[in-house]
């Protein structure tokens, strides 16, 4: 690990926070304003990140691309295919790349041209179609920047970086028009790779779970793992003309972990009694 990674996971790894208030005199109904409201608390500091539970508003038979078995597949074919390539940036530890989405001329995977166009990937297109069209179906945003695989090896860390690619990093995003960085989860090392957020502490991440990070705070990951691998697709989207499901997606995974709004991924899981003490943000 790089000892300024190092520094920054010891500084913040064990801070805490706690869910603000919603605000009485706000309407709970209107999407656009609870997702202001949530974005605003993360620039003053009073939210690390939220997981975006796509559940809540696509219902029926809809099942996460992480745990749908063809996501696990195409997740384990970029592996065997080896579309990664070894990041060589100061800092990235046992880390590996491999681009779904992107700028012709950003590629790190072994699709060569130079034409500085957006769009699929060809070649890992083909083999990861069905999370390809996870994207394009299912997921509440209309444009990408980039859609990456991310490899982070036993052992392996990603350095201090902020993914909030902005020109106005400091503004109030958007959700029309700018870039939000999003994270899946589609492989953990159970819960030994940590992503620590600046200020917040750890990232509760499970496997199969897409989660919003605090764009105005940097963050690193950690894999402590001496024999797992951790895998991620880190996405940068723009909700475009797919607003109204952004925000109203977004709106619902607040009231969620606010605990008003019912957890509806849970139909999907196994039932079990709840033990030990009452569950707070930190632990869902």
């Amino acid at each position: 690990m790089q000892k300024e990674t190092e520094q920054f996971y010891l500084e913040h790894k064990d801070k805490t926070w706690k869910l603000p208030k919603f605000p009485d005199n706000m309407d709970e109904t209107n999407g656009d304003e609870v997702t202001k409201w949530v974005l605003e608390q993360m620039k003053e500091g009073n939210i690390g990140w939220i997981e975006i539970n796509l559940m809540n508003v696509k219902g029926g038979d809809f099942i996460p691309i992480a745990w749908h078995h063809m996501g696990q597949i195409e997740t384990q074919v970029m592996t065997h295919r080896e579309f990664y390539t070894k990041f060589e940036n100061p800092g990235y530890i046992n880390a590996y790349g491999c681009t779904l989405y992107g700028e012709d001329n950003d590629r790190t995977n072994l699709v060569e041209s130079a034409t500085g166009e957006f769009g699929w990937v060809p070649e890992v297109h083909d083999e990861a179609n069905n999370i390809a069209s996870f994207y394009d179906v299912h997921f509440p945003c209309s444009t990408y920047k980039t859609i990456r695989f991310i490899k982070i090896e036993p052992n392996g860390s990603l350095p201090v970086h902020c993914d909030n690619i902005n020109d106005d990093k400091d503004k109030i995003l958007n959700p029309i028009k700018d870039i939000f960085p999003i994270l899946v989860s589609m492989r953990e090392p159970g819960k030994k790779c940590h992503t620590v957020v600046e200020g917040f502490g750890i990232v509760p991440i499970k496997e199969g779970r897409t989660y919003l990070l605090n764009p105005y705070r940097k963050h690193v990951v950690v894999n402590t793992s001496d024999t797992e691998e951790c895998v991620r697709l880190r996405t940068q989207a723009i909700p475009g003309k797919r607003f109204g499901e952004f925000v109203n997606c977004i709106t619902r995974t607040y009231f969620e972990l606010e605990g008003r709004l019912g957890q509806d991924y849970l139909r999907q899981l196994p039932i079990k009694p709840k033990k030990g003490p009452k569950q707070t943000v930190m632990d869902y």
